[in-house]
């Protein structure tokens, strides 16, 4: 969890940009998790479960939505955001189950 953040007070080897390394950062990150489970595992039986995503990440599945609350109105926005993956190229999407951020009214508990 977090290892797709950046920290701004870094100094990149080239001289990139802290906040210009973002969105590639994310990539770098997944791919080389990626890459270590395919030489672990095999070809073909690498499987990431990564948060964060940027063009170029739907070669390295599954990706996963984060933490949600545990409202109708979380769910709402985790569904959206699985369905944006799959119109942007991501071919496996999941999801927490609600609970993580909150805990539920009793209204939901019934």
């Amino acid at each position: 969890d977090f290892g797709e953040r950046v920290p701004l007070d870094v100094t990149w080897s080239d001289g990139t940009d802290p906040e210009r390394m973002h969105n590639y950062y994310t990539y770098l990150y997944n791919r080389t998790v990626f890459d270590v489970l395919r030489k672990h595992r095999g070809e073909g039986d690498a499987v990431l479960f990564a948060r964060s995503a940027t063009t170029g990440g739907q070669r390295f599945p599954v990706h996963w939505g984060g933490d949600c609350e545990s409202t109708y109105e979380a769910m709402a926005e985790s569904l959206r955001g699985g369905l944006s993956l799959g119109l942007s190229g991501f071919g496996y999407w999941s999801h927490d189950i609600g609970d993580f951020e909150c805990t539920p009214s009793p209204a939901l508990c019934k």
